[in-house]
């Protein structure tokens, strides 16, 4: 019977009523955080459906019915009174666990789902053997058969109930809003909650509208401001001087921060997700040699009752079925971050290179920052999605290792180490050359590009002069180099592709011929022995590829994460406006001075002013005086070396040089903004721009810019 199977004694029944128990003792840290970190109370009972009170009921009802069936089985001797305690304990929290996802707002748990699966799991066994007791035997076990039977049919609704999302769905007004978060556990693991978009874009093609917004948690700003947090961290003190008399120049300079902790701190809670499902992963895979071994033994034996073998069919494609679940959350959790990680990288280059020093602004060319926000950026993002196999593959091995040692003995390590002979010497050898092309070519793409944008930006000096060939001799010299740097890095690629083609069939055939010789009496390559071996090997054979061409990426992002650390370390600009000063003036200046650069003159000397409320001040003066140095130095666009500098609330500022879009006259105005069309019609009126706009024949809809046509001086500004 498969009661009598699994639990024999009532000893074993506790012992297997404990497995429950470790999950939660593992899972209640998760959902406790996971609760905190939602830190909102659901507020008013319309937001929850009636299953939450089904869910509250039962898990009291499963809390009375564990206590009572601990009490009747406590006087068994054999049965220690530790596991009743444990069982009662477990029950307790999970009901407690109830209510905090009741409070906190957690519309489904899958701690509790697969918490109550297990426990349902685990007494289903004494559920069927008491039912079959009572109609053999009869009512022989008296009260304890009326508190064990409803046992395992509560666990199993209650993990039914689990199955499905409290949220009361009828709700969700907003049809924008993602769906996600309130899907059940099944929704997000079968991601069926995705299946309307779907449904959608099949019937008709998708527009934006039709999509649904990112989640709050997902958006640029949110993930900078949790990269910024940990970033700052370090050196905050330093950033500012004790007092705004004390010198700049001379302080002792931050020590370098590093991009890799910061991305940690600010998504560790994301990597250990990730981190479990990969190892969850790594370890399921070999259960498909475990049930194969075990259905091919039970065609073998005649001996074997024909339920054993459904139960190992079963078991293969529940296994099946469960790694393919996993594994696509996985995937989808691992590219969400390494997307989350790409957003936060490129806003914090872009927020740097508009913060930094006059004197690192000079060091730094424009197509170095745009190769640093797409090339090494991209990088950065390759590498976290592909870099959990540097643990998955190592862990896979080990597992793979064992396996075969128990099936084949020492044969399994040679079959080990020819998969190690074959890949290592190539890998190494691999990685030191692409490592050497990568730099070389990341310089000479920097080149490349600082070289097309001073061409591009000087084409009338190059038309007028007739420089365009050999401008173009120069582009295509570079070009030329990045390319046979390119022609280099493939042909590497080629070799380890070829190299990993036969790998699958020199690690089995090595392992069965020296499992056979050496012992060739005993050693016999049985049905069984041949197809775990090789379902064993295609297990392993796929992580440890897979690491080699990892490891060729992480080669690339030890490139990447040196220039893009260099890049964010750089000096900024000092924060030095008081712009919640209490001084007399709107714009007060005290014995201020001012350079543009470290070791060149100071600009401006000892500057003392005051600007009143609705006062209009011309700064008059020759030509080189200082009089925009003046007003860079009260946007905070200048180094600061002594005094003071206040501008009470927020500045508007008209720059000699308007900065146009390559858009449309109406989103140039809009700059970004929500079109408001009173806001809007005020705003062009206030600036004289209705008689332009009827000069222009498509309107506010005319292009402008370097491709559209070309407004006035007046115009820009």
């Amino acid at each position: 019977m498969l009661g009598s199977v699994f639990c024999k004694t009532d000893f074993e029944q506790s012992v297997f009523r404990l497995i429950p128990a470790v999950f939660l003792l593992f899972g209640t840290p998760i959902l406790v955080y996971s609760a905190q970190q939602k830190g909102e109370s659901r507020g008013t009972k319309e937001q929850l459906c009636r299953l939450v009170y089904f869910k509250l009921l039962l898990s009291f009802l499963l809390l009375v019915n564990g206590i009572l069936l601990a009490a009747a089985t406590s006087s068994m001797h054999e049965v220690s009174t530790l596991f009743h305690l444990v069982f009662v304990a477990h029950l307790t929290v999970a009901s407690a666990l109830t209510v905090l996802c009741f409070k906190k707002g957690v519309f489904s748990s899958g701690v509790l789902f697969f918490y109550f699966t297990l426990l349902a799991l685990s007494s289903f066994s004494e559920f069927r053997y008491r039912i079959e007791r009572y109609f053999v035997h009869g009512n022989v076990d008296g009260f304890l058969f009326y508190i064990t039977v409803p046992f395992f049919p509560m666990a199993f609704v209650q993990m039914i109930f689990y199955g499905f999302s409290d949220y009361n769905w009828s709700l969700l007004d907003d049809k924008k809003q993602s769906p996600e978060p309130k899907s059940s556990i099944l929704s997000q693991l079968t991601m069926s909650w995705f299946t309307p978009m779907v449904a959608k874009g099949y019937r008709q093609p998708l527009e934006m509208d039709d999509v649904w917004n990112l989640l709050d948690v997902h958006r640029s700003s949110a993930l900078v401001a949790r990269f910024s947090k940990y970033w700052n961290a370090r050196g905050a003190s330093s950033e500012r001087p004790e007092s705004d008399s004390e010198p700049l120049i001379g302080r002792e300079k931050p020590k370098e921060k590093s991009v890799i902790l910061s991305l940690y701190r600010a998504f560790w809670t994301d990597l250990v997700v990730i981190f479990v499902l990969s190892i969850v992963h790594s370890v399921a895979v070999f259960l498909q040699p475990f049930f194969i071994g075990k259905i091919v033994t039970f065609m073998g034996d005649e001996a074997e009752p024909a339920w054993m073998g459904l139960l190992w069919t079963v078991g293969l494609i529940v296994s099946e079925i469960g790694i393919l679940l996993f594994y696509r959350q996985y995937i989808y959790r691992i590219n969400f971050f390494s997307v989350n990680v790409n957003s936060t990288l490129i806003s914090t280059i872009y927020s740097k290179a508009l913060r930094m020093s006059n004197e690192a602004r000079r060091n730094r060319t424009s197509g170095e920052i745009v190769n640093l926000m797409s090339v090494d950026v991209d990088v950065f993002m390759s590498f976290t999605r592909d870099m959990v196999t540097l643990w998955s593959a190592p862990i896979s091995l080990i597992v793979a290792t064992i396996m075969l040692y128990n099936l084949l003995g020492v044969a399994a390590f040679v079959g080990i180490a020819a998969l190690c002979v074959d890949i290592i010497p190539y890998t190494v050898f691999y990685s030191f050359k692409k490592k050497k092309y990568d730099g070389a070519r990341m310089k000479v793409r920097d080149e490349r590009v600082k070289m097309t944008n001073e061409v591009l930006g000087g084409i009338k000096a190059v038309k007028m002069h007739a420089w365009e060939e050999s401008a173009k001799k120069m582009v295509n010299g570079l070009r030329d180099n990045e390319v046979g740097l390119l022609k280099k890095a493939a042909f590497l690629l080629a070799g380890l592709n070829i190299s990993y083609a036969y790998i699958p069939f020199v690690v089995v055939g090595a392992t069965l011929a020296v499992f056979v010789l050496l012992d060739p009496e005993h050693n016999v390559v049985t049905p069984h022995v041949a197809f775990v071996t090789i379902s064993i090997v295609r297990s392993v054979v796929s992580p440890v590829m897979e690491l080699a061409f990892v490891l060729g990426t992480f080669v690339k992002f030890l490139v990447s994460n040196k220039r893009v650390k260099s890049f964010l370390n750089e000096d900024e600009l000092e924060d030095y406006v008081d712009k919640e000063s209490k001084e007399e003036g709107i714009i007060s200046l005290k014995n201020a001075s001012f350079y543009w650069e470290k070791g060149a003159r100071m600009t401006l000397r000892d500057v003392t002013m005051a600007v009143r409320s609705g006062e209009l001040v011309a700064v008059v003066g020759e030509v080189g005086c200082g009089k925009s140095s003046l007003v860079a130095a009260l946007l905070g666009e200048m180094t600061k070396e002594s005094g003071s500098v206040a501008v009470a609330g927020s500045v508007a500022y008209v720059p000699q040089q308007a900065w146009i879009q390559n858009a449309t006259l109406r989103n140039n105005v809009l700059f970004g903004r929500p079109f408001d069309e009173r806001f809007y019609d005020s705003v062009l009126e206030a600036c004289a721009l209705k008689p332009d706009l009827e000069m222009l024949q498509a309107g506010d809809a005319t292009e402008i810019g370097e491709r559209g046509i070309n407004l006035s001086g007046g115009q820009k500004q």
